[in-house]
């Protein structure tokens, strides 16, 4: 391997031996170590009669440091100066470099790499997934190829260069992240303040439109016919609004209501879980925990169940109707969602529901009260009362006091419309955001693959070669990418294909083929879909949009076709070859031939396949139904793609194989 040489750790670490015995009267500052190889975490002084570990041991500056029970999860890391004299329970192993022969930091970039602390932390031992051991010995047998001390350091220095560079990109994309977070904010309070609609109210003043007024006197009416059916109870909270309680300024067509004068809000009462409630993995009826609800959105991952017989019992927390989920204690308090589902849901512990009056749905617009209460302002009226105690929580008298300051219904649904347009934008924009930072973190990742591959150092010690080959960036691997997937593309269909077939193509290629695509697709109402690669398709140098009889496609510009057929014929590129030239194989079978919508079908059955886990014709169907997508009149998935066509689909991708792809996705 040239000067790199194979070298077992145990030769070049030395494991420390800093334990003392506790002492209750001194000051303890303890450390501990992040997964995925994210460094060291410091906590606040403790007093040694506070904690009942005996023995604790030290940590100096520059030991390398690893977790016997969380190393298959990356617990490896170097002490940085912050760190020094700060101590560790046993579950960790120190070591002191031999600096003649390594140097820390080189060891601490080694193990920054994900493929090699998988593959030392595989190693780990036990029953129990979670606290599976790494043994010293097993650590120290590990080897590691070293070249020499010079080169290690020249390596180090450019590294901590690239990482400054990278840490840089960070802060200002999480600086990004949070403007975005205040966006959101600006726009729900400019939204409940009656800013955002200011031109239409002035645009439509001489149009006779129900007013809030009357619209609040038709929900009251319809609150005390169902207390004179006995079909709702009486609540102590009695709706009055006093006349300084709310001071926020609002139109004047706009008019206050409190939530006990919209809708019935409940929660599941601590007796009626201890005595009825049996959480099942599967079951009749779903169940919404305080994890399932997130701000504007149910999460349905890690659902429990209930049997319909206990949901039926406990009607009065079942969710059968349009409502607001409200999340009133633990760490998600004053989350709110809508629950929209067709089919019976129910209510767990922690989770609230204010469910609007009957026939409601049509006076008041739900997604304009979700708004309203994620907004600063809505936000401020839902904690108006909570108490500081060690767990704060919202009580439903505390629910049913919030006052909603409400727009007359027609200029509720303007702000809906709106609102959800402006959080599309900004949910982009997010989304822009995290896959710039998962570029930046497999840009980490391939340097330091190339430094620590051995085929890169045979006869070199030209750190500088070693760290940049080709002087290619990130963006430019991506980019050509794209090109040569266009460019074979042409070969093998015939002409190009525009900004559709390419983002179906490239899931397909990183979905099915595993192929290392520089994107994350997201399932949107555009399907399966990357804004960074959209974005980048439209700035890509190395292609132009042409206009045609269907549309506008792709081609690689005349003077990049020599640099891009190059590429193809590049031996280091022979496998993402292979991979386009097996999808396009499968492009030109019968039931697709060559169709951009036909693509767009196998992508999506093959999305629907691998989240429902199910090969069930009628339940792949189900899943397009509930799939919304913005293409013209097309509303759904299915709105666009039938039964039998969706049915041949399944069997086509039963037939090559790729429904067992979907379980390593």
């Amino acid at each position: 391997m040239g000067n790199w040489k194979n070298t077992k750790l145990s030769s070049v670490l030395t494991r420390n031996d800093r334990f003392e015995e506790r002492c209750p009267e001194k000051d303890y500052v303890f450390s501990g170590i992040y997964s995925f190889s994210k460094g060291i975490l410091i906590r606040e002084s403790v007093k040694g009669d506070t904690f009942k570990l005996k023995r604790i041991q030290r940590i100096f500056k520059g030991d390398f440091i690893y977790s016997k029970i969380m190393a298959w999860e990356g617990a490896f890391t170097i002490a940085p100066e912050e760190a020094h004299n700060t101590v560790m329970s046993g579950a960790f192993v120190s070591y002191t470099t031999n600096e003649q022969l390594l140097i820390p930091e080189f060891l601490d970039y080694y193990f920054k790499i994900s493929n090699v602390w998988k593959e030392v932390g595989s190693a780990s031992s036990g029953t129990n997934m979670r606290r599976r051991t790494l043994h010293p010995k097993q650590f120290e047998n590990v080897e590691i190829l070293l070249p020499s001390i010079r080169v290690q350091r020249e390596i180090v220095n450019n590294l901590n260069d690239i990482v400054t560079d990278l840490n840089i990109g960070r802060n200002l994309l999480e600086n990004n992240k949070k403007l975005i977070s205040k966006l959101r904010q600006s726009i729900l309070k400019d939204t409940v303040q009656g800013k955002l609609t200011a031109e239409w109210r002035q645009k439509n003043s001489n149009i006779e439109l129900e007013s809030a007024t009357e619209l609040i006197k038709r929900i009251k009416k319809e609150k005390e016919l169902l207390i004179a059916e006995k079909k709702l109870k009486k609540t102590k909270e009695n709706g009055i609004i006093s006349e300084d309680e709310y001071k926020v300024d609002f139109p004047s067509s706009w008019e206050l209501i409190k939530a006990v004068d919209i809708g019935f809000v409940t929660k599941l009462a601590g007796f009626e879980y201890t005595k009825y409630i049996n959480l099942k993995d599967e079951g009749e009826v779903p169940v919404i925990r305080a994890q399932n609800v997130k701000p504007n959105r149910i999460d349905e991952t890690n659902l429990k169940y209930i049997d319909l017989e206990t949901s039926k019992l406990l009607h009065r927390c079942e969710l059968v109707k349009e409502s607001l989920l409200i999340t009133f204690i633990g760490a998600g308090i004053g989350d709110v969602a809508i629950f929209k589902k067709k089919e019976r849901w129910h209510l767990a512990p922690n989770v609230a529901k204010l469910e609007p009056f009957n026939n409601l749905s049509q006076k008041i617009e739900i997604d304009y009260l979700q708004y309203y209460l994620q907004s600063p302002i809505g936000r401020s009226e839902l904690f108006k009362h909570i108490k500081a105690t060690a767990q704060p929580s919202l009580s439903m008298g505390t629910i049913r006091d919030v006052i909603f300051c409400l727009p007359p219904h027609e200029e509720q649904k303007i702000i809906v419309s709106k609102v959800n347009e402006l959080m599309s934008y900004c949910d982009q924009l997010e989304k822009q955001v995290e896959e710039s930072k998962l570029q930046a973190e497999q840009l980490m990742q391939a340097v330091l693959q190339e430094v620590f591959n051995p085929k890169q150092k045979e006869n070199s010690e030209d750190v500088v070669e070693v760290l940049f080959p080709d002087l290619e960036t990130f963006a430019e691997v991506a980019n050509l990418q794209q090109a040569m997937i266009i460019q074979k593309t042409e070969l093998g269909l015939g002409s190009g294909r525009g900004k559709v077939y390419a983002q179906k193509t490239s899931a397909n290629l990183k979905n099915i083929f595993g192929v290392d695509i520089p994107y994350t697709f997201e399932k949107s109402h555009h399907g399966e879909f990357s804004y960074q690669l959209s974005n980048d398709l439209d700035n890509n140098p190395y292609l132009r949009k042409v206009k045609t009889e269907v549309g506008e496609i792709y081609e690689v510009k005349n003077n990049k076709q020599q640099e891009v057929l190059n590429a193809l014929n590049k031996p280091e590129n022979a496998s993402f070859i292979e991979s386009i030239d097996e999808l396009l194989r499968v492009y030109q079978n019968d039931l697709i031939k060559g169709s951009t919508d036909r693509i767009e079908l196998l992508n999506t059955v093959w999305r629907a396949i691998k989240d429902t886990k199910s090969l069930i014709g009628n339940v792949v169907y189900k899943y397009l139904e509930e799939w919304e997508i913005k293409q013209g009149a097309y509303k759904t998935k299915a709105d666009k793609f039938t039964k039998p066509e969706t049915f041949a689909m399944i069997t086509l991708i039963k037939d090559l194989g790729w429904d067992k792809k979907t379980q390593h996705n």
